[in-house]
Formats: C-alpha cells, structure tokens, sequence
C-alpha cells in the first residue's frame, strides 16, 4: 500500500517582497501623489500586520480588508484618471478631512470586528450548548418516565 503523500508545505514569503515591490513601482507610476495617499490610508494595515502575530493573521486580513474597503471610493476616482492618462489632483483628496474619516473609521470597524466578533461567537456557543443540556435533560426525564428508577443504576464514586 501507498503512503497518504505528505501535505505540501504551505507557500513561503520568499515572493512577497519582489511583488510587493512591483505592485509598488505600478502604483507609482499610475497615481505619482495618489501612491502616498495609499500609504497613509494604509498604516493601519501595516500596523495591524507587525501586530498580529497569530498563524494565519486573522487580524490583519480582517483590518486589512476593512481598510481598503473604505479607502477603494477615493482611490478608484484616481486610478481612472492615471488609466486614461488625465491629470488627478490626489491634495485635494488628501486634504479632505471625510476622506480620512471613512479611510481610518474602515479600520476602526475592522478592529472592531475582530474585539467584538469573539463576544458574539461565545454567546452564541453557549446558546447552543445550553439547548444541548436541557434537551439531553428532558430526554432523561422522558427516559425515567418509560422505564421508572431501575434505569439509573448506582451512584458513581
């Protein structure tokens, strides 16, 4: 018989870093100030990843995700504009004080999530088992009814 073929290890960071640094020389010739615009409006990704130390980064995908989702409206006006080789005035929206209220108020309601996502998860969970035990209780009264005390044996200890 064959042995079951060993999982294959999972990917390494080794092709991050010339991604990453393509993505950015892309980004910077497209949007030239939008780029640092993304860096800002970044930093609590960036932050949230040397934080998380957790395999996985299941902070860090959620604030990470959270914070681009907030961020793609002002970005994506840019990126239109830097496709169709128009001029975009990337100050303008740095200097609106909205823009960044949306942009870290998205991050804020990531790390939200993730504190209050584990409250959530636990009453639920005891929900479910609390059900668990008065149904499991109920099946014993009705087993003690059926077939009367003979059933529960003795005592244990």
């Amino acid at each position: 018989m064959n042995a079951p073929a060993a999982p294959s290890p999972p990917p390494s960071g080794k092709l991050l870093k010339p991604v990453l640094a393509v993505a950015s020389l892309l980004f910077i010739v497209l949007l030239q100030y939008g780029f640092i615009f993304l860096l800002i409006a970044l930093l609590p990704a960036i932050v949230a990843y040397f934080i998380d130390h957790t395999p996985g980064r299941a902070a860090f995908k959620v604030v990470v995700l959270c914070n681009v989702a907030a961020m793609l409206p002002s970005l994506m006006p840019m990126l239109n504009a830097a496709i169709r080789t128009e001029h975009v005035d990337a100050m303008r929206v740095m200097g609106d004080p909205f823009v960044w209220l949306t942009v870290y108020g998205g991050a804020a309601i990531g790390w939200g999530l993730i504190f209050l996502c584990r409250f959530i998860a636990r009453f639920f969970v005891v929900l479910y088992f609390e059900y668990q035990v008065v149904s499991l209780e109920r099946f014993q009264k009705k087993l003690l009814s059926e077939w009367g005390d003979q059933i529960r044996g003795p005592a244990p200890g």
